[in-house]
């Protein structure tokens, strides 16, 4: 519970842009998830730490906690998550920063998994609110787009 709570006092604080804040608590929420083998809340909070060091213009230390969400991701998923695209995402932008060739594959499997679930949902109307009302959603969508536009489709 205490990992959670730090873990949504981190969201608040970035909200507010009181970013040196939500890194203190995403980080003792990393620990706390850590010690507890929460692995993907870890991953989550790692996600969220990524995005605020970033917001920091601290490129070296966003791409080290993305590097480290990445290698969970390789055997693993975030199913269970709160915001599983929004994680994808955050990571996605960290990586996009910093130029690192990977940002397009982890973009790519972000809409991938997206396009999945939403072919599950069969109701034509609630398809396209998944799609088309949820922010990160829609923000993977225009950026999978953009890439795929300025690569030429490939």
């Amino acid at each position: 519970m205490i990992a959670f709570n730090l873990f949504n006092i981190g969201r608040a604080q970035a909200g507010l842009g009181k970013l040196h804040e939500a890194v203190e608590a995403f980080q003792q929420s990393v620990v706390l998830r850590s010690e507890i083998g929460q692995q993907r809340m870890e991953a989550e909070s790692r996600s969220w730490l990524a995005y605020i060091y970033l917001l920091q213009d601290n490129l070296i230390q966003a791409h080290r906690a993305v590097g480290e969400v990445l290698e969970f991701l390789e055997n693993n998923s975030l199913d269970g998550v709160e915001e599983p695209f929004l994680d994808y995402l955050l990571c996605y932008r960290v990586l996009k920063a910093n130029r690192d060739p990977r940002a397009e594959q982890l973009l790519n499997s972000a809409h991938t998994l997206l396009q999945q679930q939403a072919s599950q949902i069969t109701d034509q109307r609630l398809r396209d609110s998944f799609l088309c009302n949820v922010k990160a959603h829609v923000e993977i969508i225009q950026e999978w787009e953009e890439v795929e536009k300025s690569s030429g489709g490939k």
